[in-house]
């Protein structure tokens, strides 16, 4: 049954006695789970013909639903998972049935998953984690496979409150808060920009108070797709900065010293990840004048933990300075200009010595691609003030780690980056600096000197 494909027309006998022979087996303990996928995959191959079968096919799926109901004993050997593949094949064919059936359609699908998790929240007192966990996540399900806006922004309009109490009672728990905002960031994709204002606004408002009490990584994460997909629609870019800037002010607060950073790495992660996103599609956030102050929060909060004990956080940190650099993408923005000179110039020697530390010891190998990246846009940006300040980096360099001559050649090769767009040959450079400076461990330590 489920390698069955789009391109079938099977009769209505074979899918009669095709769905009796699914709802046998998912009955079937040793069965169960095939059926739920094969139930998925014939949903979602001849969705439109099994319309007319849908009071069977709700029958089954609601009785799949029973399965996580405490109050329930079902005879379907189902687990957690199974369900979920149950409720994404019952979306395939609501979403193939005519247009004045759907909406009624998609209410019978979502009853049996909202009425009970309402009736959780309603009684705190009472509320089983484990139980909103599964529901949520079957709510996430729905989302994920709407192709429809308009009922992706009805349920989300109608599930956002909920999502919001959800936070609210059970938000100490990260799971659940991770759980929260899954649902959110697909429901968001889903509806995409017909999101209605009014619901953008509670988002936006909300996000910073939960992550103030909860300290989440999983919320930063969820702004950065906020801003993946609105940061281009100039009506959401006020809510935008001031959700940003609660959230980077929030942040960085927590990471004030360099342990903090080891200790919070999620959250390290999730900070330069929603940051690189803002240079990408919401510039204005942080160029404007009023959104000079959260450019600058972020530059000095990414110096102070540029060496990170942990692989993909510290690439977010790279990765936000070398979009911040990127010239080629900002130059016509009128306000970049400024923003490298308020926030980039008066902290280029320190950026550029730790970028050299990195390069010469303080950063395993395998980052220096992008640390040598990072330099030569400094370079090309800067001009004169990064050459000086490059000099200057390597003058704090012992001779018997790098002799005049070869602090000379590295001069001379940083001039000519300055004034090109091929990384290849400035890399090998970076490399072969990197291999002179770690020939041994005096010598590395030597170039600790640099970030002292």
């Amino acid at each position: 049954a489920g390698a069955m494909n789009q391109g079938c027309i099977p009769d209505k006998t074979l899918l009669s006695s095709l769905l009796s022979m699914l709802s046998s087996a998912l009955y079937d303990e040793t069965a169960a789970t095939a059926a739920a996928v094969a139930f998925r995959r014939v949903c979602y191959a001849c969705c439109t013909h099994l319309v007319e079968f849908s009071k069977d096919l709700y029958s089954l799926f609601n009785a799949s639903l029973a399965v996580s109901s405490p109050q329930s004993e079902p005879a379907l050997k189902l687990k957690a998972e199974d369900v979920l593949e149950m409720i994404e094949g019952m979306v395939f064919v609501v979403l193939a049935m005519p247009v004045d059936e759907r909406n009624a359609s998609m209410q019978l699908l979502l009853e049996p998953i909202l009425v009970p998790l309402q009736a959780s929240l309603a009684d705190p007192a009472r509320l089983e984690e484990g139980r909103v966990l599964e529901l949520l996540e079957q709510i996430t399900t729905v989302f994920k496979n709407l192709r429809d806006k308009q009922f992706a922004t009805q349920l989300l309009d109608s599930t956002s409150w909920i999502l919001d109490r959800t936070l609210e009672l059970l938000g100490s728990s990260v799971e659940c808060a991770e759980k929260v905002c899954k649902a959110l960031k697909y429901g968001l994709k889903a509806s995409g920009n017909c999101t209605p204002p009014s619901l953008l606004e509670n988002l936006f408002t909300n996000i910073p108070v939960r992550f103030a009490t909860y300290s989440h990584p999983c919320l930063l994460y969820l702004s950065s797709e906020l801003v993946k997909i609105f940061g281009k629609q100039a009506e959401a870019r006020g809510w935008l900065q001031s959700l940003v800037c609660g959230l980077v002010n929030e942040s960085q607060a927590k990471l004030r010293e360099a342990n903090q950073f080891d200790e919070r790495p999620d959250l390290v992660d999730d900070l330069f990840l929603l940051s690189g996103r803002m240079l990408s599609y919401a510039p204005e956030i942080v160029f404007s004048d009023t959104g000079l102050q959260i450019l600058q929060q972020l530059f000095n909060c990414g110096l102070r933990g540029m060496f990170i004990q942990h692989r993909e956080a510290c690439i977010s940190i790279l990765s936000f300075f070398y979009r911040l650099l990127d010239q080629k993408t900002h130059s016509a923005h009128p306000y970049y200009a400024r923003a490298i000179e308020v926030v980039v110039v008066p902290e280029g020697l320190a950026f550029t010595k730790r970028l050299l530390a990195g390069a010469t010891g303080m950063l395993p190998k395998a980052y220096l691609d992008d640390v040598g990246e990072c330099l030569q846009k400094l370079l090309r940006v800067c001009g004169q003030h990064a050459m000086t300040w490059v000099f200057q980096s390597l003058s704090a360099i012992p001779d018997f780690v790098l002799s005049d001559q070869e602090k000379q050649s590295f001069m001379v090769e940083s001039e000519r980056a300055a004034g090109t767009a091929n990384t290849r040959a400035f890399s090998r450079v970076v490399d072969d600096l990197s291999e002179t400076c770690r020939r041994n461990a005096r010598t590395r330590q030597a170039c600790t000197i640099l970030v002292s």
